[in-house]
């Protein structure tokens, strides 16, 4: 919703260009297949939470209402202290299916990658999309200027 918001007021007056690094980069790849008329192209950066949790639920991973609250509770989780924020910390091992991404960035338009092209490392939802045809790999996940400057050309 928050995504959704912010798009509305930059997109008031045409197509926009997304960068998400990390969680963000998820989130930007599905807001562009979502919103492909306001979205001309979108940047996914490497970063926090870039992977997410897997394909498929994790059986030895927090399951369930009661596990998620009681993970809230640890000293570094809690709201009003630092440390990660316990909502974003849970996002981050949110599940990605690669077939849901693959959809998503199908209708999405051009998406730009940052990190080498088809790396060994690649999240399945990430390697999943790369197969999509509507993704350009640019620079590497340190190279975040060159990727920028290619964002801005797409």
């Amino acid at each position: 919703a928050d995504a959704d918001t912010v798009l509305a007021c930059f997109a008031s007056d045409g197509p926009v260009r997304l960068a998400g690094a990390g969680i963000g980069a998820y989130v930007a790849l599905l807001l562009a297949g979502a919103r492909s008329a306001q979205i001309e192209a979108s940047l996914l950066l490497p970063g926090r939470g870039f992977a997410g949790g897997g394909a498929l639920p994790s059986p030895t991973g927090p399951t369930g209402r009661a596990a998620w609250l009681a993970e809230l509770e640890t000293a570094d989780r809690q709201p009003g202290r630092s440390g990660p924020d316990p909502l974003v910390a849970r996002c981050e091992r949110d599940i990605r299916p690669p077939r849901y991404a693959e959809e998503f960035a199908a209708a999405a338009h051009t998406l730009l990658l940052a990190g080498p092209d088809g790396a060994a490392d690649d999240p399945p939802w990430l390697a999943a999309i790369r197969t999509t045809g509507g993704t350009v790999a640019v620079g590497t996940d340190t190279d975040r200027r060159r990727a920028l400057e290619a964002l801005l050309a797409a």
